[in-house]
């Protein structure tokens, strides 16, 4: 697939990135897959989507794509966005979501989603029923809602398709080559200083104090190694986010285990105090249970920290011959591989060779951005192969839209309406957009709806009131099916130059289910059945006689 005479508009789906640390790695992921996305095609527009809190840090981080806020309360509010088309016209063409499932999805619009791990399901005891539950949810919507999915090594990708009935030839295996992440420093000696520490007299163990992440071994293995090593113990530095009981109950265990002043917990650390402490490691220790990827070693080898680390599929596919591996259920052999590498320079020297040597492949990000966007250009070819021909881009005046030409109809419709039906298209809940893409009119506009109302036993109608760009333009008693609303609306309220929003207020709406009438929960109001819009005849001049 040749991406680049292919220019897109690719919408990335941030919507669950938090501040900080809270999303663990992914959120570095996300990042630095975005980052590399717009390094390999400068043509694409590529718009990224999040919450108000974190826009600034992004772009600070993407400076190449466009940060668009999204509101997600009680229920998704876009203010900005009118899927399949953006306020100025341009068609989105992809959506990319990082963080597994999408929660921005139109029919018309090819997904694809990354899937770093499905630990929940080998581990599912590690999770509340609510989480599991979340989890599970998050990762069947992203193989059923996605054109495409991208996991961050082979053993995801065969978890995958081992696991679900997903068609593996649409599961590709990306490896991140996000190694050179973390920000050369050039104040380490004073953030050491800070946390009491001295370059190699100390392990590191950057991980959020999550439960597979196995952090309960780790302190039996270092309390043995302490026991055997002596006055000449290295320090553990266990760096991370935690807000549950997860890491109390680590400090918890390190008082009754006699080992404060031994461990360190500075927290959540900024990526230039997080290089400093990686930068004068003695090692990186990484006992984790499960591991769809593993950045933390990437990380360190490509800083020339020598890792020790869990004996795990992913692991090795990452590290090779470049890492230490111990079984993380015996605190002895991960007291033993540590023991090991401080008792032999000339072996910690090698490591350190080989950790540069591993790491540097993992540095190549334009390698990276040129497979994720070779995906997502095939997938779109692929979808648009697929698509009917005779898409429909503008609006034409005089052209009437119905539910008979559902194409047309999904173009049109914006938030707050179902599927189309063969009478129309239900506007649920208190609100629905309508967002029309057409030429600049010239003078007034005619606008042309027809409604059916959904009335409950002793219901007289449904009140509408029509919006066009924000201004009002009347308000309805809908009582009968078929039921026409015309309104001409001034040339400077319409499209000048821009996309049009119609927006109509319904707030009568009722659920069949509620009222005992069927099974159909949906939040009814009024059906649209017929759209149009032509320009008005222009005004007869005034008599002056």
């Amino acid at each position: 697939m040749n991406t680049e005479k292919q220019k897109l508009t690719l919408l990335v789906d941030c919507l669950p990135m938090l501040t900080g640390g809270d999303n663990g790695g992914a959120k570095w992921a996300a990042i630095g897959i975005v980052d590399s996305i717009t390094a390999v095609q400068p043509e694409w527009r590529v718009i990224v989507m999040c919450r108000a809190m974190v826009a600034d840090e992004l772009r600070a981080a993407l400076p190449n794509a466009e940060i668009l806020i999204g509101l997600d309360s009680s229920g998704m509010h876009i203010a900005d966005l009118r899927l399949p088309r953006l306020r100025d016209g341009h068609r989105i063409d992809a959506i990319l979501c990082p963080f597994v499932g999408p929660q921005i999805v139109h029919p018309e619009i090819p997904i694809v989603s990354v899937i770093y791990d499905v630990q929940f399901r080998y581990y599912p005891d590690f999770f509340s029923v609510e989480d599991l539950s979340a989890r599970a949810r998050c990762v069947i919507d992203a193989l059923g809602q996605s054109d495409r999915v991208i996991c961050c090594s082979e053993a995801t990708r065969g978890s995958l398709i081992n696991l679900y009935t997903y068609e593996a030839a649409r599961i590709h295996a990306i490896q991140l080559r996000l190694a050179d992440r973390l920000p050369s420093t050039t104040n380490g000696a004073a953030h050491l200083n800070q946390l009491g520490l001295k370059p190699q007299q100390y392990l590191l163990y950057p991980a959020n104090a999550w439960l597979h992440k196995n952090h309960a071994m780790l302190l039996l293995a270092y309390a043995l190694y302490c026991r055997q090593a002596g006055m000449g113990s290295l320090t553990l530095v266990c760096t991370g986010t935690s807000h549950g009981r997860e890491m109390d109950i680590v400090q918890d265990a390190i008082e009754r285990m006699g080992l404060t002043g031994k461990i360190l917990l500075p927290g959540f650390l900024d990526a230039d105090k997080l290089a400093a402490l990686f930068d004068g490691a003695f090692a990186m220790i990484f006992p984790s249970m499960f591991e769809g990827f593993g950045m933390p070693v990437l990380e360190a080898m490509q800083r020339g920290v020598p890792v020790l680390c869990s004996d795990l599929a992913p692991l090795r596919e990452l590290a090779a011959d470049a890492a230490m591996y111990f079984d993380h259920r015996k605190p002895d052999e991960i007291a033993a591989a540590i023991q090991k590498l401080q008792g032999d320079p000339a072996l910690h020297a090698e490591m350190i060779e080989r950790s540069h040597a591993r790491a540097q492949p993992y540095t190549d990000r334009l390698a990276m951005g040129r497979d994720f966007a070779a995906v997502i250009a095939d997938m779109v070819e692929a979808r648009n192969a697929a698509r009917p021909a005779g898409d429909t881009r503008l609006y034409e005046f005089g052209h009437e839209i119905t539910p008979a030409n559902p194409a047309e109809l999904e173009d049109l419709l914006g938030n707050g309406w179902a599927h189309p039906e063969p009478h129309g298209v239900w506007a649920l809940g208190e609100r629905s957009v309508l967002f029309v893409h057409a030429n600049t009119a010239s003078g007034n506009v005619n606008l042309g709806l027809e409604f059916s109302p959904f009335l409950a036993p002793g219901q007289a109608g449904q009140r509408v009131a029509l919006f066009v760009n924000g201004k009002a333009q009347g308000e309805w008693l809908i009582t009968r099916p078929g039921e026409a609303v015309n309104v001409e609306v001034p040339e400077h309220v319409w499209n000048i130059g821009r996309p049009t929003e119609i927006t109509l207020l319904h707030p009568d709406y009722q659920s069949p289910s509620a009222l005992g009438m069927s099974s159909d929960d949906r939040r009814l109001s009024v059906s649209l059945n017929r759209f149009s819009a032509m320009p008005a005849p222009p005004s007869a001049p005034e008599s002056t006689g």
